[in-house]
């Protein structure tokens, strides 16, 4: 791509901001990392994974690890930490650990020491290996608390294992036990987890809400008493004004020590309302983690009540009002504070001692009750991507803009062709591996992973073809093809590219896309370029019928929904690549509907962007299938190309605002 991201790890500890230089994080635009700190645990590790590779690091000792897998591992999509030991989900589903220096959680002093003993900063070597206890089926997803893990399978099955004093196991007793299956929510799909101190959240696939464990402070949320929570209980969320009958959905969930945070929607809305997040929080509120304001405030407030003196407490889930319209995608909690981060990539934070981080002083020490937008120098200017916090270490990654990528200079058919082309270079790009949903199969079984979506716009055989049973592989068998044919086909289908110079190729590839139903006068002396705009026009046809759609962008007046497809916005831009794969998926919505063009769609992701028309991210979307501007540009011009410009910065598309300027006088203006 013409322009990428050049990503940084920022963690702030005691204040102070340090840049971790991780090897291998120069990376390409293909690569997102996955990071965690450890909330639950008096602890103040962090972890970095990139690809294969996870790195831990505490800040306050010097204690470092490089923590390798082996070689034929995929790449890691998830990870955890407790006190003593990291976690880790490759995306193959296996579920694998190593246990940590005893020292790695401890603080050391100034003078490198630590109960008498003298560190000296290395950077250790660790190996991940599989857990020693077995799992039925693929894991999707692991959180730790401080001596309990919690394990998301991808059938939406919860597994514990570890210390359960607390009931932190949701197994229906306290005794500590080795891995075992949540038995209480095994008819009820689960889609994330997330854990604290000692206890645990879940959001269902039908976005509710079941916590269990520690109890104490109301952190679980099910209800006026203080008792520990055994098995999984529904959370308490609150029916907003205006939201109908229907409640709220749960987006998404974190754990404290002893609090709690969600990410909340409306299942329903007022006509003509706007439909936006909220941010509910629940639990101790000794440092004003829970955002709701003063502690006279609190005290005042309906559910919440004085415990243990002078800590107080609220055992209900209540909306942080501070941040109502601000249209948050993430929550993270820390020990004892808290974050949220917004779609236009600000970060605010509350709770304890967080006056250095508002302030970007580190000598400045207060806690703020209320959020408060971060105002560190050094994400200024900067995309935040991803956050998440621990006992004392807040983790921040940024993007910024890169200049003289490869792709420089390219027309928008080309970048259109080359961004599709790296779909299907699984090697160079294995987190868009994670984005293939369908085979294209020869008769003898040798098969090529695809994308239906722009196959069906390519192909009349797949387009035609039946969709499968939900939870079946769509798979689609050309007749007498080889596996070597289909190769070259799919290249056709995503780039326009023919065999150069090869005249038995040309004609297997021209006989092969017949047997698709393809027009031989579709292949026949097509130069470069019309091949390329001839991909943009299928795809471009494909998206308005809706067919296969599994993405929808909602604008600002949360009344207009523009359909695409996860494989196209995930190709054309790292914004929607980083929401789309691994572990950003915490800024979406699902919702199992059929298309409209006839397809069906197991899950519609739902992308609010509430700072856009419908008119701007429907030229978006065009010119992401087809690398042209919109007509409708001529309508409005101004409006949607000064909206149009603030996409193309939002997604790091300089080949948009280029071709922008060389046709619009407002934008030239800008």
């Amino acid at each position: 791509r013409e322009a990428g991201y050049r990503m940084e790890c920022l963690v702030v500890n005691s204040g102070r901001v340090q840049g971790w230089d991780i090897p291998g994080w120069e990376r390409s635009s293909t690569r997102s990392p996955v990071i965690c700190a450890a909330p639950g645990a008096a602890s103040d590790l962090v972890a970095v994974a990139i690809g294969r590779q996870v790195h831990v690091k505490h800040f306050q000792s010097k204690f470092e690890a490089e923590v390798s897998q082996d070689e034929e591992e995929p790449e890691v999509a998830s990870l955890a930490l407790s006190a003593h030991e990291i976690f880790a989900v490759t995306r193959a589903g296996r579920l694998v650990s190593s246990r940590l220096s005893d020292h790695a959680s401890r603080t050391l002093h100034s003078d490198g020491t630590c109960d008498g003993v003298q560190y000296r900063h290395c950077v250790r070597t660790m190996t991940l290996a599989p857990v020693p206890w077995t799992i039925s089926e693929p894991v999707a997803q692991v959180a730790a608390g401080h001596s309990f893990v919690v394990a998301l399978t991808s059938s939406g099955q919860v597994w514990t294992g570890g210390s359960n004093l607390h009931g932190q196991l949701g197994r229906g007793h306290r005794e500590d036990c080795a891995w075992g299956r949540v038995e209480a929510l095994a008819e009820t799909p689960i889609a994330l987890v997330a854990a604290g101190g000692a206890h645990a959240l879940a959001v269902s696939s039908a976005k509710r809400l079941f916590a269990w464990g520690w109890n104490a402070h109301g952190q679980a949320g099910t209800g006026p008493e203080d008792k520990d929570v055994l098995i999984p209980e529904p959370v308490l969320v609150p029916r907003l004004e205006g939201t109908g009958d229907e409640g709220m959905h749960v987006l998404a969930a974190s754990c404290g020590v002893a609090h709690s945070l969600a990410l909340v929607q409306p299942r329903g809305q007022e006509e003509g309302g706007e439909l936006q997040t909220r941010v509910c929080s629940w639990g101790l509120d000794e440092d004003g983690q829970l955002g709701h304001g003063s502690r006279e405030f609190v005290e005042e407030f309906a559910n919440c009540t004085l415990r243990g003196g002078s800590l107080p407490t609220c055992f209900a889930p209540r909306v942080v009002e501070a941040l109502d319209q601000r249209n948050v995608v993430s929550v993270a909690c820390g020990s004892h504070r808290s974050m949220a981060r917004t779609a236009g990539g600000q970060v605010f934070i509350w709770g304890r001692d967080t006056g250095k981080l508002i302030s970007a002083q580190p000598e400045v020490s207060f806690s703020s009750s209320r959020p408060r937008l971060t105002n560190l120098p050094e994400i200024q200017d900067k995309q935040v991507v991803s956050v998440a916090a621990g006992f004392d270490a807040v983790v921040i990654v940024t993007t910024t803009q890169t200049e003289a990528q490869p792709t420089a200079g390219l027309s928008g058919d080309e970048s259109l062709c080359f961004d599709l082309a790296r779909l299907i270079q699984h090697d160079e790009a294995p987190t868009l591996a994670s984005l293939v949903d369908m085979e294209l199969a020869s008769p003898g079984g040798e098969a090529c992973p695809a994308h239906r979506s722009i196959l069906s716009a390519r192909l009349p055989l797949v387009n035609a073809a039946p969709q499968p049973v939900p939870g079946a592989p769509f798979r689609v068998v050309v007749k007498g093809t080889t596996v070597d044919d289909l190769k070259q086909l799919i290249l056709w289908c995503y780039t326009g590219a023919c065999p150069d110079g090869d005249a038995v190729a040309y004609g297997r590839l021209v006989e092969t896309a017949a047997a698709c139903g393809v027009e031989r006068e579709s292949l026949s002396s097509l130069e470069e370029s019309t091949a390329r705009q001839r991909v943009g026009r299928d795809l471009q046809a494909f998206v308005l019928t809706g067919k296969y759609c599994d993405v929808m962008l909602q604008d600002a007046s949360g009344l207009e929904y523009v359909q695409a497809h996860r494989a196209v916005l995930a190709a054309r831009s790292d914004y929607f690549q980083s929401m789309l794969c691994g572990n950003f998926l915490e800024s979406t919505a699902e919702h199992a509907v059929p298309s409209e063009g006839g397809g069906y769609s197991s899950s519609i992701t739902t992308i609010p962007m509430p700072e856009f028309s419908g008119g701007a991210l429907r030229s978006l979307v065009q010119f992401f299938y087809s690398g042209a501007l919109s007509d409708e540009l001529e309508t409005d011009l101004c409006i949607v190309t000064c909206e149009l410009i603030a996409l193309a910065d939002l997604c790091c598309l300089p080949i948009l605002v280029r071709l922008l300027r060389r046709t619009s006088p407002c934008a030239s203006a800008r």
